[in-house]
């Protein structure tokens, strides 16, 4: 089966608010921006292309000036747009994977074995450290999300026969302090960005 890959990217000016304390307002709009680029590059390096689920008009022009298809429904939240791309995917009668655009070490080679999965018809999870679910794939239409505080216990609750991934580059998302910390340590180029 054929997979849809929707990648969700929050409003430039709103993402990142938690790491408010160590990043101002431009450098928190740049991070968001290079994750974005990161994680649609990593999609389109596995040879599938992404369908961006726009959390604003800028948002929208940005992933169109990249050359991606952007769902044109924004909504009143994440819950709502990956609905809306769930729902796309069943229009196209394609399996689908939600991939959130904070993923630092996000690889090609990581993201290939839960597509694998899903064609052979296998829901996929993935957990960030903290609980929320930055992987979630599934060859089903009628899945409710539950994104928020841990939702990666209501989402496998969901799906209790999913293959769960627990590889870093899955699973490590940018959200709280000490994953930017960690990510600085690790990517060079996130410390030049961020001018620190």
């Amino acid at each position: 089966m054929a997979v849809l890959v929707g990648v969700p990217i929050k409003p430039f000016g709103a993402a990142k608010s938690r790491l408010s304390g160590l990043v101002g307002h431009e450098g928190r709009r740049a991070l968001a921006r290079y994750l974005a680029i990161h994680t649609l590059a990593t999609v389109r390096g596995v040879g599938s292309e992404p369908l961006v689920l726009a959390g604003d008009d800028e948002v929208a022009q940005f992933a169109t000036d990249l050359g991606h298809q952007v769902l044109t429904e924004p909504g009143p939240g994440l819950n709502w747009s990956a609905t809306q791309f769930r729902d796309r995917a069943a229009d196209l009668s394609q399996a689908w994977l939600v991939v959130h655009a904070d993923l630092p070490y996000l690889t090609s080679e990581a993201l290939v074995r839960p597509l694998r999965a899903l064609e052979r018809g296998r829901p996929v999870i993935a957990p960030s450290p903290d609980g929320g679910t930055p992987l979630l794939g599934h060859v089903a239409f009628e899945f409710g999300f539950s994104y928020g505080p841990a939702s990666f216990g209501r989402h496998l609750r969901q799906v209790p026969d999913a293959r769960v991934f627990s590889d870093p580059r899955l699973c490590c998302d940018i959200d709280r302090p000490r994953d930017l910390e960690a990510a600085q340590a690790r990517i060079d180029r996130l410390s030049t960005l961020l001018g620190s």
